[in-house]
Formats: C-alpha cells, structure tokens, sequence
C-alpha cells in the first residue's frame, strides 16, 4: 500500500464517522486522559505500579479504535450478505454473483462498500486458510442508495475473465455500510 492509498482510506474512514463514532472515540480519550492523570499522581509513592498503568493507558489507546470499530461493524453498523445466485456464464468466461444486503443495525446506510472474492475451494481447514490469502478474484462496489433500517437491497456483482469450474471455488462477500 502506498502513502496516498493510506492517507485516502484514513480520510474516507473519517469522513464516514457517525455520533455513536465520536461518542466511543470520546470515552476513549477522557478514560486515556484519566488514566493517565492517575498514572503521574501515583507516580511519586508507587512508580513501578505508575509505569505498569502508564503502558497498560498506551495499549489500551492504541488497540481501543480497533475494537470499538469491530463493535460499531457489529451493532450500529450491523449487515447482512445473503447470495441469491451464483451463475457462471455458459459462452463467456463471467461469474455473475446476484445478492442482497440487508440493514439489521440502528441507523439508515446512505452508501455501502460491498467487497466480493472468489478463493480456490480445499478441501482441508489448512489450505482453505492459504486460499483466502490469495483469492482467485476480488471485485469492490459501492452502493449510493439510502437503504433503511431492517429492509434490504439487491445487487449484482461482475467477475470477468474467470476460468475456473463451478465446484473449484467458493464466494464471499463482506459490506460495510455508512
């Protein structure tokens, strides 16, 4: 990844944040202010036990984004995939994967960014974990329509250029919604 691609993932995340975002972010700054504050008073009688609070205030700053990101993904932000039809195209060398996403968190989407892979099906846990490393094919859609708390929206997904027999492979599709 380059510089640019990170600066623009950073600023589309930004972009994308709702209150319930600045809200767990908020609790993550004042309980790292608080601990740290905490940290510096006790310093003085306990610095050992100061030292220890000081880099457990430090990890927990650094992991805390991860895992209210996964919480918000997983409560507020709440979505689910379900593939309609899997259909490879007889005379072309296509698979078209028709799907639908539908909205089970709290509040209304107004876009969604929908990635499909394609992975080589295993036939054991060990190699269907190396094949998901390295999909066959991978395709991004964005979705610019408002869809509504607990209802849903159709889509198509394209793969050109694919070669493989219908039982070689499997489909998996994610979503994360704004």
């Amino acid at each position: 990844m380059s510089a640019s691609s990170i600066k623009e993932n950073v600023l589309d995340y930004i972009h994308h944040l709702t209150l319930y975002d600045y809200i767990a972010f908020g609790w993550i700054l004042l309980f790292f202010i608080l601990l740290l504050i905490f940290s510096i008073l006790i310093s003085s009688k306990r610095p050992i036990l100061a030292t220890i609070f000081i880099l457990f205030d430090f990890l927990l700053f650094i992991f805390s984004p991860i895992l209210v990101k996964t919480f918000i993904n997983q409560t507020v932000k709440k979505t689910q995939i379900e593939i309609i039809n899997n259909e490879r195209l007889i005379f072309g060398k296509s698979v078209i994967v028709t799907a639908k996403i539908v909205n089970r968190g709290k509040i209304d989407f107004k876009e969604c960014e929908i990635k499909g892979r394609i992975v080589k099906a295993g036939n054991n846990f060990l190699k269907n974990f190396i094949y998901k490393l390295k999909p066959l094919k991978k395709r991004t859609i964005f979705i610019k329509e408002k869809i509504p708390k607990n209802s849903s929206y159709e889509f198509k997904m394209v793969f050109n250029d694919f070669k493989y027999a219908k039982n070689d492979y499997n489909i998996s599709i994610k979503a994360e919604c704004y």
